[in-house]
């Protein structure tokens, strides 16, 4: 399975080559946006899905909506949107984790 881990510059932070150690028979590859919120981001992942064609997606984003005072309801709504999308480019499963 391809792995793709995408999101806002929290996911720079992690360690992509001890990762993949430890994910065995599975490669991820990581996209990351700084200081972009869950509309923009997802503008740019349409070309890592046709890309990269991963199986499981793992996103981080939404962080950058609440630091802006957006309503978490519609963030929560955005990024569910988002999930469909993939799931149409034939992801399998979808991910999603913010603090909220």
């Amino acid at each position: 399975k391809n792995i793709a881990l995408i999101g806002d510059s929290h996911v720079k932070r992690i360690h992509q080559n001890g990762l993949n150690q430890n994910l065995f028979y599975r490669k991820a590859f990581f996209r990351y946006l700084v200081g972009e919120n869950v509309k923009k981001l997802s503008n740019h992942i349409i070309p890592t899905l046709v890309d990269n064609k991963p199986d499981v997606m793992i996103i981080y984003i939404g962080s950058n909506d609440i630091r802006t005072h957006a309503d978490p309801l519609k963030i929560a709504n955005d990024i569910i949107k988002i999930g469909w999308q993939f799931r149409s480019f034939g992801v399998n499963e979808v991910l999603s984790s913010v603090l909220i």
